[in-house]
Formats: C-alpha cells, sequence, structure tokens
C-alpha cells in the first residue's frame, strides 16, 4: 500500500504549476484558444446585459437589484441557451486541456520535441466518460447524504421539545461524518481522471482499491490545497480590484480585453492545481506501469 506524502505533495502542486505555468499552457494550446473564445463570448454577454456596471452601480459596490434585472435579461431568449452553449464548450476545452496536463506532469509528454502534443486523442473521449462517472457516483452519495439528513430532520421535527438537545447531539456528527465521508470517496474515485488519461482506460474500481487507507491523506491533501488557494484568491481579487480601478479610465473594450486576458490567467491557474494535484496524488498513490518523470522535474 503507497502512503500519499501530503506536505511534500502540496509543495510540489504549487511549486511545479507556477514554474511551468507556460509549459502547461502551451501543450494545452487549442483548448487555451477555446476557452478564450468562449470567456469573450461569456463575458461580452454580461456586458451587454448590464450585469457588469450593476457590479459597482451603487457608488462603486453591487446594486443587487440590477444585478437581477440584468441575469433576467442575459437569460432570456435564446440568450440563456447561448450562454449554456458557452459554459459546456469551457467544460469540454478544460477537460482536453487536463489530459495534456495529466500527460505532461505524469509522462512527461510535450516536455520535448520528442513527444509532441496532439490535437485530438482517444484519451479526450475516455476522461470525459471517467469524469461522467465520478460525478453521477457523487450525485449518488450527495442524494444518500440529503436521505439521511432529511430523515434525521424528520425525527426532530416529530420529537418533544426535551427530545431536541439530545437529538442534535446525533445530527451534527452524523452531518459531519457524511460529509467528510463522501469527500474521502469523492477524491479516491477522481484519482480514476488521471488514469483514463494516460490511457489506463479510468478505471474507478481499481484506483479506488489501490487507495485504500489514503482517505485521510486525501482529505487533508484537498483541504490544504483548498486553504492555499484561498489565499491565492484574495491577493488575485486584491491585484483585480487595483487593476479595475486603473483600467475605469480607459475604454471599455480595453477594459474588457484586459479583463478577460486575466480572467482566462487565473482560471487556467486555477484549473491547472486541480489537476496537477490528482496528477501527483495518482502517481505517488497508484503509480504507472513505467517510470514517467514529475514535473518538478522537468
Amino acid at each position: 500500500m503507497n502512503r500519499l506524502p501530503v506536505f511534500r505533495s502540496v509543495g510540489e502542486v504549487f511549486s511545479g504549476v507556477t514554474r511551468h505555468y507556460f509549459q502547461l499552457l502551451f501543450v494545452s494550446w487549442p483548448a487555451v484558444l477555446v476557452t478564450v473564445a468562449a470567456g469573450g463570448l461569456i463575458g461580452s454577454m454580461y456586458r451587454s446585459a448590464g450585469y457588469v456596471a450593476a457590479m459597482t452601480a451603487n457608488n462603486g459596490k453591487p446594486d443587487l437589484e440590477a444585478m437581477l434585472a440584468a441575469q433576467a435579461r442575459l437569460y432570456s431568449g435564446t440568450g440563456g441557451l447561448l450562454l449554456l452553449a458557452a459554459f459546456l464548450v469551457l467544460v469540454l476545452a478544460s477537460s482536453v486541456a487536463a489530459v495534456r496536463w495529466h500527460r505532461l506532469v505524469l509522462l512527461g509528454e510535450g516536455a520535448g520535441s520528442a513527444s509532441p502534443v496532439r490535437f485530438l486523442r482517444a484519451e479526450d473521449g475516455r476522461y470525459i466518460w471517467t469524469y461522467i462517472k465520478v460525478f453521477l457516483l457523487l450525485a449518488g452519495l450527495v442524494m444518500v447524504f440529503g436521505i439521511v439528513l432529511a430523515s434525521l430532520s424528520v425525527l426532530k421535527t416529530r420529537g418533544n421539545v426535551s427530545s431536541q438537545g439530545p437529538l442534535m447531539l446525533i445530527v451534527v456528527p452524523v452531518a459531519l461524518f457524511f460529509y467528510f465521508w463522501v469527500l474521502t470517496v469523492y477524491m479516491r474515485a477522481s484519482l480514476a481522471l488521471p488514469d483514463a488519461a494516460v490511457g489506463m482506460g479510468g478505471r474507478v474500481g481499481a484506483v479506488f482499491k489501490a487507495s485504500s487507507g489514503n482517505g485521510v491523506r486525501l482529505v487533508g491533501y484537498v483541504l490544504l490545497i483548498a486553504l492555499a488557494l484561498m489565499v491565492v484568491t484574495g491577493v488575485a481579487m486584491f491585484g483585480l480590484g487595483v487593476v479595475a480601478a486603473v483600467l475605469a479610465k480607459f475604454d471599455a473594450r480595453i477594459s474588457l480585453a484586459i479583463g478577460l486576458i486575466a480572467y482566462v490567467g487565473l482560471y487556467m491557474y486555477f484549473l491547472m492545481i486541480g489537476i496537477t494535484m490528482l496528477s501527483v496524488a495518482y502517481r505517488e498513490i497508484v503509480g504507472l506501469p513505467d517510470a514517467e518523470p514529475d514535473l518538478a522535474a522537468l
């Protein structure tokens, strides 16, 4: 049984993505271009509907009524379908990029001329199908979680006043247990995504069995990365706020273009972190048939 080295892996994820950010962009350039196009369309639609202006309409603060009105305009008629299509294209492009990033981290593919990047591969379809399977598993777990909470809520409602306190002592621990149990199962099953990307078939059952004993480590791994991303998000939001204040003095089209570049850049960085997180965990826990270079060594 292989154990995930949590702290070392967290450091590898952030250092690897930060140092190799542009290399990761290069190996997924078709998906990046599609993401920019879809992001530009979404941004333009939100701006045309007045949503962007409503975010600072109340003396620099969001005007909630105006934002809701803009959303209603945005989703009316064919606008809602077009927006949904753009979001689906984003998801598909992100999946295609994810396959390239998994293969770079785990196989070194795209790191040199000897391993060129292919525009489309069979693993793309397998990756998307594996993602659907993992999503359905998560949905089923959440449904079970909801049924258990609803049952406990019914018991609480039917109980008398004197039983409310003791019953809550049961509900809260059960809810916490189910939450972390669902997260543990989901993370173990998600290791099937890099399994699909490297051509091993996306074996949900096999990777789940191979990751036995690593549930707590995977949860700690995810929570540490999420905490670090919260810090990164805070810094990024502050920086974007400063940039937005400066861009307010320029033409709206220039502001939109720069804002789009910043959005796509951050979106890709966060996506890379999530993908590399799974790649490193897969390598450490499941492993690959042959020796492979890791991202930190490239």
